[in-house]
């Protein structure tokens, strides 16, 4: 009951301003506290309603946005936003974007408003120009297109592009680091740029193919290198008498290779090969301490490339 002799005291219901039991504020959302006779009441901000100020006002609801400008709305605490269309601006998209404003259009093109573009603008182009902001002389540049932000400089002889940072090629098509500068392609191939990464193709001779030119591929007629898994090859030793002298114990340097079976393990510490356990395509025998580091055999297996990789 209230205290006083006669009930005659009132209490402040709104101290604490955090109910001791739920240790939840009494009025949420920043809503003011009134203290009355036996209860409390809130006065809550815009936005808030609820007898505690526990609601928040849906805005939306009330169609705040521009119907023609607006894509949707997005409801907010005690706001909203509206996302507008292409071509429409403002805080309820209610003003049609001036994309000619900034006077986008080149070369005495004529700047018209097109809210339905991805630009909010077209440019109308007088004869001998194109682009989207009219950029291209056709009259000098003919049908040279400069790609990635290049620009093309006209010429009585012969136009060229000029190429932004970082590309290179007749119409800055190509990233400036060279790919082929390292030398990927394999047994005499012949590398390529290519606007597709990893940026070269190699052009391989007959009987090897592969995207390196590394796969020995008896079927192959030679051209640009397929990415194709590695053909099962059998390699004959070709060398007349090496048959015979495998296995006595003597090394005979010409029957010291893969394909005579490292002259039966004559040549090798009597293994039989040891490269048994390299399982890299790339035939690494071929390649084992020849100067260049041939990064797919440089593992144990393929006896680290006779360390050309050090």
């Amino acid at each position: 009951p209230p205290p006083g002799v006669h009930c005659e005291i009132n209490i402040d219901d709104c101290s604490p301003a955090t109910d001791p039991q739920t240790l939840t504020p009494k009025c949420f959302n920043k809503g003011r506290c009134v203290d009355k006779v036996g209860g409390y009441s809130c006065l809550c901000l815009p936005g808030f309603v609820g007898e505690r100020c526990e609601g928040d006002v849906n805005e939306c609801l009330s169609n705040p946005c521009d119907q023609r400008g607006t894509q949707n709305c997005v409801q907010r605490v005690n706001d909203y936003k509206c996302e507008c269309r292409p071509g429409y601006t403002g805080r309820r998209c209610e003003t049609v974007f001036n994309g000619c404003q900034e006077g986008p259009c080149q070369n005495g093109g004529t700047c018209a408003v097109a809210s339905n573009t991805k630009h909010g603008y077209i440019c109308k182009c007088p004869p001998g120009l194109d682009g989207i902001t009219c950029e291209n002389d056709l009259r000098s540049c003919g049908m040279l297109r400069c790609l990635n932000g290049g620009t093309c400089v006209p010429s009585a002889r012969q136009s060229r592009c000029m190429c932004a940072p970082g590309f290179t090629g007749p119409e800055c098509q190509f990233h400036a680091h060279n790919p082929c500068h390292s030398g990927p392609c394999y047994n005499e191939g012949t590398c390529q740029f290519s606007p597709e990464p990893p940026h070269y193709r190699c052009l391989c001779p007959v009987n090897f193919n592969g995207l390196n030119c590394h796969l020995l591929d008896f079927e192959f007629p030679g051209g640009p290198g397929q990415d194709i898994p590695p053909p099962l090859v059998e390699e004959k030793c070709e060398i007349p008498g090496c048959p015979g002298l495998a296995g006595n114990k003597i090394c005979n340097a010409e029957c010291n290779n893969h394909a005579c079976s490292w002259d039966g393990g004559d040549c090798s510490l009597n293994f039989n090969d040891p490269w048994k356990n390299c399982t890299q395509a790339l035939q690494c025998w071929n390649y084992f301490n020849d100067g260049k580091c041939d990064v797919q055999c440089n593992n144990s297996g393929c006896l680290y490339d006779g360390f050309d990789c050090q």
